[in-house]
Order: C-alpha cells, then structure tokens, then sequence
C-alpha cells in the first residue's frame, strides 16, 4: 500500500495529499497507534525526503505495518529517478528546490 509517483515529467505536479480513498482507508486504521502516526509526521518536519530504509531503521521499534498505513498520510514515494526508494512530504517538489540534491541516489 503506498502512494508511488514517477517524477520524469518536470512539468507533471507533485501529489499535493493522500487519495481520498487511501487516506480514509488508512487513516482510520492509523488512528489507533496516534504515536506511530507523530512519530512519522515529525520525521517529515524535520526533513522533507526520507530513504525507505532510514526510516525502517528509526522506526524499528513500532509496527511496520502501522508505520506503512501512517506514511501514506504524508508523503508520496518515488520508484524512479534520483530519489527513487525515498519518501517525499506531500506539495513537497525536489525538482524545484536545488536544497533537494543532497537527497538524490547516485549508482555505484
């Protein structure tokens, strides 16, 4: 379950919320961990782009599921590109912000 754009486009907007489908869906589900749900939220105050995997790792004491259902609520994620495998805040476009580089993957 997640919310999966592709940003190859520059002109093709970035998701400004959840699906309403998906937000209601998970929301009622997220809403019985409300901790799981602040935790997440202020990880995407602090920085707007998380890796999967860091935020796995933060999080690594809560319920995966749960932290899944909360993720959706914020942020949208990307499976191409420079920050395919990350999480990116809702209305947030790394395309526009040259802060947002030091977020990008590089192959090795």
């Amino acid at each position: 379950m997640r919310y999966s754009v592709t940003l190859d486009d520059y002109y093709m907007p970035v998701p400004q919320g959840p699906p309403p489908a998906r937000s209601l869906n998970a929301g009622s589900r997220c809403t019985d961990d409300i901790e799981t749900f602040q935790k997440v939220e202020k990880l995407f105050e602090e920085r707007p782009i998380w890796l999967r995997r860091v935020i796995e790792e933060i999080l690594h004491t809560e319920n995966m599921a749960t932290v899944r259902r909360c993720i959706i609520l914020v942020a949208y994620s990307v499976h191409t590109g420079p920050w395919r495998s990350c999480w990116i805040r809702y209305k947030y476009d790394p395309r526009r912000d040259p802060k947002a580089c030091i977020y990008q993957l590089m192959k090795t």
